[in-house]
């Protein structure tokens, strides 16, 4: 049975609040002035209410500056008259405004909720503006975009397909995309637009296959390149559900203002990333190919889909709750309520928790090894580090550093014995990797005391630098390798 408080609460009467043009002004000079809060969460205490009322807590105009609504049946020059803080310290809070629009769309309070959208679309766009970026003298944008995503085998491994963005749909910049906006910059350059980590230019993952208008959206189809480090993160990271979101960096062309919403008509299309953060949630990633063979039956995928984004709405219920309950004048009864939430919030997500670790584990697992070490220590040791170093004379430590993917120092090395073979292995291959780099390295521009030293503390070899050939150093480090 569903927990009473993660029920919305209704109110049966609606207190008449109005918006205050005095205070929304206000808003507006301080966002003019680039005083916007972009980070921190919203609170409100009786603390901060004081410091905008000032030593002699009696100056109410600017009290009164700080909040866009009053309450008409609450009596003048006090605290239950204003409604709706949407700062403090100077400074515009994003998401005081996001917090804002939400509680007065519940209590139905339209004027305020028209007030904060005006000031959350002009504080979005000034923020706009100050991230945004400058490559070759053009202005070049970013759009996220959170999927639903889903997975099922297909024989073709690493590759993703989906929607960049789905038409008219408004993000959270307050801006859309129409249909066409895409389709010159994919016939002159659709065949050089990249996939990238995270919009880095220095960590290109993939390539696209396909892209292209439908009357939907944007689609995409892309292939991961396999072996690569951070490809092969990503993807693990794909199948685990644990990155979601994909992205696109653009430049607009042209674009118009309607209603308050940017309409984008045109844009340069650079590259298309993977990322964490969202700013639309209408575009998916349809499909994501592995070689796991997944169930085929609706019962099973519709309990695996609603496990995997449970959490998620738990937390959101929680966090509604809250704001209903701090929103309250009841000082009475305000810490007693707040306890019965959270008491019951925390017996439903670890009830949840339990659900999705035994649905999940395995492959949470896998998207957290780093490379053949670390997976190969993930997937055949079960017992935990402590227990494992209570069994062998392995440290705590030493074993935290292999989980890692990382080689042991050479007076270590010994132990390794007391592992499954496919650890030892993997460890010899990837000390082998790093051998291999290093002696690339020192055949293609020498090797200084320095570099030996970096390259010994690499190698975990505990040798004080010397004045030694690259000949010598290179037999050193064979020999390295064998022990």
């Amino acid at each position: 049975m569903q927990p009473d408080f993660l029920n919305r609460i209704s109110k049966e009467d609606i207190v008449p609040v109005q918006s205050v043009k005095k205070a929304e002004d206000h808003a507006r000079s301080l966002i003019e002035k680039d005083k916007i809060n972009t980070e921190s969460a919203w609170t409100f205490s009786a603390d901060d209410g004081n410091a905008l009322l000032g030593p002699d807590n009696d100056d109410w105009e600017r009290y009164a500056l700080f909040h866009l609504g009053k309450d008409t049946d609450q009596k003048p020059e006090t605290k239950a008259y204003y409604k709706y803080p949407y700062g403090k310290g100077s400074s515009v809070y994003m998401s005081a405004l996001r917090a804002i629009r939400g509680r007065s769309a519940q209590q139905e309070h339209t004027s305020v909720f028209n007030v904060a959208g005006r000031l959350l679309a002009l504080a979005k766009q000034k923020t706009e503006n100050r991230t945004m970026i400058i490559v070759n003298y053009k202005e070049v944008e970013f759009r996220n975009f959170v999927p639903k995503l889903e997975i099922r085998e297909d024989g073709d491994e690493y590759m993703f397909e989906g929607y960049a963005v789905t038409w008219d749909s408004v993000d959270s910049y307050d801006s859309t995309f129409k249909i066409g906006a895409f389709k010159k910059t994919i016939s002159e350059r659709g065949d050089r637009i990249k996939i990238l980590w995270n919009h880095n230019t220095d960590e290109p993952i993939g390539k696209i296959i396909e892209i292209r208008e439908d009357k939907k959206g944007l689609f995409v189809r892309g292939k991961l390149t396999k072996g690569v480090a951070k490809a092969e993160d990503v993807y693990k990271n794909l199948q685990a559900g644990v990155i979601d979101t994909l992205s696109f960096g653009f430049t607009p062309l042209q674009s118009k203002k309607v209603d308050g919403i940017r309409q984008i008509t045109e844009v340069k299309l650079y590259e298309v990333s993977p990322v964490t953060f969202e700013a639309n949630d209408t575009a998916q990633i349809t499909d994501v190919r592995e070689q796991e063979k997944r169930s085929e039956g609706f019962n099973e995928t519709l309990k695996e889909r609603r496990v995997r984004h449970e959490g998620g709405k738990i937390c959101d219920a929680l966090w509604e709750t809250l704001w209903d309950i701090w929103y309250t004048d009841e000082q009475e009864t305000l810490i007693p309520r707040l306890d019965i939430v959270l008491s019951t919030f925390h017996a439903t997500y670890l009830q949840w928790a339990k659900e999705y670790i035994a649905m999940f584990w395995e492959t949470r697992k896998l998207a957290m090894s780093k490379n053949e070490l670390s997976t190969a220590y993930i997937n055949d040791i079960e017992d935990t580090i402590e227990t494992m170093s209570s069994r062998t004379s392995f440290t705590v430590n030493e074993l935290k550093s292999l989980s890692r993917g990382s080689i042991l120092p050479k007076e270590s090395r010994h132990k390794l014995v007391e592992l499954p073979e496919s650890v030892r292995s993997a460890h010899q291959k990837e000390r082998s990797k790093v051998v291999e780099t290093l002696c690339n390295e020192l055949r293609m521009s020498g090797f200084s005391n320095a570099e030996k030293e970096r390259f010994c503390a690499l190698l975990n070899l505990r040798e004080e630098p010397k004045e030694v050939s690259p000949v010598a150093i290179l037999a050193q480090i064979r020999n390295g390798l064998k022990t």
